[in-house]
């Protein structure tokens, strides 16, 4: 018979906290996949607008080293820095690179 625990469960019916932090960060990583797209889609969009270009750059920042998408931070924090569209295209392309790795 499986160890019992003051709480009436058996030790054996409990996932483990492995099991549980595996799930937790699946859940991370997929919500940081919908959302990274969608920031680096508006990103795109916002070429021209150096103010939308910074507020979403950090935005990306934030929750790409979060994530552990370092490199993909650090091209957010640079395009923070700038606000200029032609630092888009390394972010776009990293992005897939960061993507791909999440399927």
């Amino acid at each position: 018979m499986p160890p019992h625990d003051p709480e009436g469960a058996t030790t054996a019916s409990k996932p483990s906290k492995a099991s549980i932090t595996c799930r937790a960060i699946a859940r991370v990583l997929a919500r940081f996949k919908e959302a990274g797209a969608r920031l680096v889609e508006e990103i795109g969009a916002a070429r021209s607008d150096a103010g939308q270009l910074k507020e979403l750059a950090h935005k990306l920042k934030g929750a790409s080293r979060a994530a552990g998408a370092v490199r993909l931070g650090d091209l957010a924090a640079a395009l923070e820095k700038s606000g200029l569209g032609e630092d888009v295209g390394p972010v776009e392309a990293e992005w897939q690179r960061v993507a791909k790795a999440l399927d």
